[in-house]
């Protein structure tokens, strides 16, 4: 009995991580990570995005760390509409916003499905400065792992003042090589 009842454990561990290959993929379609690189005047850091789930249930690992950010001070940050020109923050254009979503107060924690998709800050808390290194990582369900009018790929993070607003940091969202899933 024993044994029937471990050769079906076997069975469904391995069954659970079948994957199958699409037999003609696209450029994209087997992509499960992608990263931005950000960097401004003292400031810089990594942003790691990876995929995972069922095809019912995608969501996006958001890993990162950044360096440089005064200790107890505020950073709101987010994905912005276009990729960084040059070390140009300003080139990221606005908020990327795919589902046009629009919200009425803040968007908090406690609100996010009503929150702009790229509105990190909003829905995970901004990132808040330690005199060293600042990591975190959480999980987005609306982040689509794609270079498309919905996708993050090719879009950018950027890095804000927590008072003024203005733009400190910032990089390029790409895919990683090193990541696919095929």
């Amino acid at each position: 009995m024993h044994l029937i009842v471990l050769a079906l454990s076997l069975l469904s561990i391995t069954t659970a991580f079948t994957v199958t290959a699409d037999p003609s993929p696209t450029p994209y379609s087997c992509l499960r990570a992608g990263m931005a690189e950000v960097a401004g005047p003292g400031i810089s850091g990594t942003f790691h995005f990876r995929l995972f789930g069922n095809e019912k249930d995608v969501m996006t690992l958001v890993n990162f760390q950044v360096h440089g950010l005064q200790k107890n001070k505020k950073y709101p940050y987010h994905i912005h509409e276009s990729p960084i020109d040059n070390t140009d923050c300003q080139s990221a254009k606005g908020h990327f916003n795919p589902t046009k979503s629009i919200l009425v107060g803040k968007c908090t924690k406690e609100k996010r499905a009503s929150c702009e998709t790229g509105d990190l800050a909003g829905k995970f808390g901004p990132l808040v400065g330690t005199g060293t290194t600042v990591t975190g990582r959480y999980v987005d369900s609306s982040l689509v792992m794609k270079q498309t009018s919905i996708g993050i790929l090719g879009r950018s993070i950027v890095i804000h003042d927590g008072e003024t607003g203005a733009r400190l940091a910032c990089g390029t969202i790409k895919a990683n090589p090193n990541r696919l899933g095929c």
